[in-house]
């Protein structure tokens, strides 16, 4: 019984998510200045954020990325992620008009899973089962 729990315990922490909402300072000042929130349709692994061609998150795991004390005005954001587990690279170019005191919001749109991850996955549930079935004996 031990084992079964042991086993079980591990599989709960190799699937859970160590996703975060991500809280920056474009800037100390806050005068004349705007909010960004970055907010994707599933959490994502390997994220990279910039905005104006200045990194905002680098390879961090996002459930949203809201950018505080944005000046006023138009912005390059650019949403990427680099991981195996999509079905294809995500490189999202916003251009976002910044208002005073106002919060802008973008929704990111992932692709879904790919093959190798649902086989990856896949993979670990069968093995994970067979050794609780083993150990059971």
């Amino acid at each position: 019984m031990k084992n079964i729990l042991k086993i079980s315990i591990c599989s709960l922490l190799f699937f859970s998510s160590c996703a975060k909402h991500i809280y920056v300072d474009y800037q100390y000042e806050s005068e004349n200045t705007g909010r960004i929130v970055l907010q994707p349709t599933k959490a994502t692994e390997k994220t990279f954020v910039s905005i104006d061609d200045n990194i905002i998150v680098n390879k961090k795991n996002v459930k949203s990325v809201t950018i505080n004390n944005v000046p006023v005005g138009m912005h390059d954001v650019y949403y990427s992620i680099d991981s195996w587990i999509y079905k294809e690279a995500l490189d999202a170019n916003y251009k976002i008009d910044v208002k005073k005191n106002n919060e802008i919001a973008k929704i990111v749109v992932i692709p879904p899973y790919s093959v190798s991850y649902w086989v990856a996955t896949s993979l670990t549930a069968i093995i994970t089962t067979m050794i609780t079935i083993m150990s059971a004996e």
